[in-house]
Formats: structure tokens, sequence, C-alpha cells
């Protein structure tokens, strides 16, 4: 619009010039058109001095929640950039586009960030890339487009609910009195009421949490805490990534949602839980233990990047034979929200099962998880 303006008022200019000859009206004219040709050339030579990047920033959000993005601009050149316009899409693992859409700029020197809200209502990896990047002369006329080859990786987790984990057995409930109410036994890795079996030197992969300070000052070598075991058995969840017959990928949230909420339900116990699935890239399971909230987060984004299988004699039997493991208490859940406690002879005992229609209400309840 304004570039049909300058033309009109350029045009104008000209004609009346020519009309009652004067000297005056003429260079005027002469002068916008001019100009005209240098905002065009301008908007080409700042192209060239622009550049276009993500800067370091949170790469989660909550699904639902509203996740401020920043994208940095900046310039090589020694003149200033007026106004931009970024044009970004958002990306699910698949490449499918979920959210499309433009945002502008207008400073007098425009070195610093520009902020963008999108909003997410499915779990997963997704990916923010950049398309174009157009740049105005300093009177908007022109704008010239500039290819940027920039994305972001987003993890965007289940909302955080937890589940309220019911790990007594049938002789506790029963001997269960109003008068001496069962107390769980809150007991994990780095707890202070633990006693300490034994410090060692510390290895590659152990967490800071558990450094044994005051030695480590004294000897001026890290040195890590090992406590004794709990009494209460370890719980490992085994994620079945098989794919049912009539299952759909857009209920995939859904599964996502119960593991969440079964991981930060033994978390809000206090007790560390280990989450295992069957990767087809490795050909094997992968097993991460969680005893906190980052390892929570860290798990999630993993799964997030690991593909659902198909049915397959090879990997039922590598289901098969991990069910039969004897390591602590196995849970498995399936993607029809069917949640089985695995016995030691390798029995699966229905201890719940999830509805895809109803789940926000049973997530978002007082009912409790039952684990005998």
């Amino acid at each position: 619009m304004r570039k049909l303006i300058f033309i009109v008022i350029a045009a104008a200019s000209y004609y009346i010039a020519g009309m009652y000859r004067q000297m005056p009206l003429m260079i005027l004219a002469l002068m916008e058109w001019i100009l005209f040709i240098i905002l065009f050339i301008l908007s080409r030579c700042l192209r060239k001095n622009l550049t276009v990047s993500f800067p370091m920033q949170s790469t989660e959000a909550e699904k639902g929640s509203v996740k401020k993005c920043l994208i940095h601009i900046g310039r090589t050149g020694a003149l200033p950039i007026k106004k931009v316009c970024i044009k970004f899409k958002v990306c699910d693992d698949e490449g499918s586009v979920v959210q499309k859409n433009k945002v502008k700029k207008t400073v007098d020197i425009l070195t610093g960030n520009i902020d963008f809200d999108i909003c997410l209502n499915r779990c997963g990896m997704f990916c923010i890339q950049i398309d174009k990047v157009y740049i105005y002369d300093y009177l908007s006329v022109f704008h010239a487009p500039k290819i940027v080859n920039e994305e972001m990786k987003l993890a965007v987790l289940p909302k955080a609910r937890a589940l309220q984990m019911q790990l007594l057995s049938t002789e506790s409930i029963a001997n269960q009195t109003d008068e001496a109410p069962y107390q769980p036994h809150i007991g994990y890795l780095g707890n202070e009421t633990r006693e300490i079996r034994q410090t060692r030197e510390y290895r590659t992969g152990d967490t800071m949490r558990y450094i044994h300070w005051n030695q480590s000052a004294k000897t001026e070598k890290l040195w890590i805490k090992e406590f004794e075991k709990e009494d209460e058995a370890s719980f490992e969840i085994l994620l079945d990534m098989i794919m049912p017959d009539d299952w759909k990928r857009d209920k995939r949230d859904c599964f996502y949602e119960v593991i969440s909420a079964l991981i930060l339900g033994f978390l809000q116990r206090g007790q560390s839980v280990n989450v295992s699935w069957y990767d087809g890239k490795v050909m094997g399971f992968i097993t991460i233990p969680i005893e906190n909230r980052l390892d929570y987060r860290s798990m999630m984004r993993k799964l997030f990047q690991t593909e659902f299988i198909k049915r397959t004699d090879v990997i039922e039997k590598a289901y098969e034979r991990k069910q039969a493991l004897p390591n602590g208490r196995l849970l498995k859940c399936n993607l029809l929200l069917e949640c089985y406690e695995i016995k030691d002879s390798g029995k699966e005992e229905l201890r719940h099962r999830f509805s895809y229609e109803n789940l926000e209400e049973e997530l978002s309840g007082d009912n409790t998880f039952p684990l005998r």
C-alpha cells in the first residue's frame, strides 16, 4: 500500500512539474524517483547485514500452557535496521505443521530479541522453524526476503499431575487402625535419614548430590556416599510400545499423560523408579533411573524421540524375557492404558485400566493407584 501511495505522489509531482514547467517541481519529482530507487536498493543491502538465531532459552513447556520463545536479531553492518517481519512454523515429530504465524518488529535500532507466543495442546517433541525473514527499508516501502535455516527443538511435557500410589500390602491394610495410621516409608537414594554404607571415589556418571564434601575437601578428591539398600523393593515401569491393531497415533497423548502421572506419583512419595522400554533403533531395552524431576524430564524427552513399534514375534519374546527377570517389582503399561503388575512367575495381574474419554477426570481426582 505504501509503495502505491509513493508511486502516486511521485507521478503527480512529475505531472504538475511538466504542466507548469517549474524547475523546483521538476527537481522534486526527480528526487522522489531517485529516493524510490534508493529505498529498493537499501532493503537489499540491509538483508546482507541481518543475522537471525535462537538464543539460549528453556526448550521445555507444559501441555496447554503458553510458551514464550525468543528470536535474536543482530546486524553486522553499520546501517541500523528499522523493521523486520519473521515467518515461522511449528512442526511435530512427523513433520506436520501444527502452527504457522508471523511476527513483526519496528524499532529505531534493532539489535535484540523478538518474542512470540506458541500454545501446543499435544505432548511430544516439536520443531520451531524460521521460514523467511523480510527486511524493510526505513520508509517501509520495499522489503527484501532472506532465507534463514534456523530451528529450535521444544519438548512439550504432560501436565504435572501425580497419582496417589497405594503401596500397602493386603495384610498391612487389614491391620491398619485409626489410632496408628500407616505412614509410608519415604526412603530413597540420598535421604539423610539412611545409614551410609561406605564412601568411594567419584566415577563418571555419579550424581553430584551424593558427594561427601568433608572427605573430598580433606583429600582433594571427590568422594561419593553409598547408602544402605531400602527394605522396600524397588519399582520398575515397563512401557509396552507395541502398537495394537485398532490403536490410533493421535491417542499417544493419553499414554504420555498416564506414564507421567505414574512417575510423578512415585517421586511424590519419595521413591525412585526405573523406566524401561524397547527401542527399535538399538534393538533392545533402554532403562532410565529416575530419582528427581530433572531425571523425569530427561526421560520424557527421550521417550518422545522413540518410535512406537509393530508387533513381531521377536519383540514379543523380548518383552517376555524382560518380564521373567526378577528385578524388583515390575509394573507394565501398554498403549491401551492398561497397567499390569508382573509377579515373580511372570504372570500379569491387571491393576488399573484408564479410559481415553475420562482420562482428565481420572488423573485430576483423588483416586489412588493400587499396588499390592
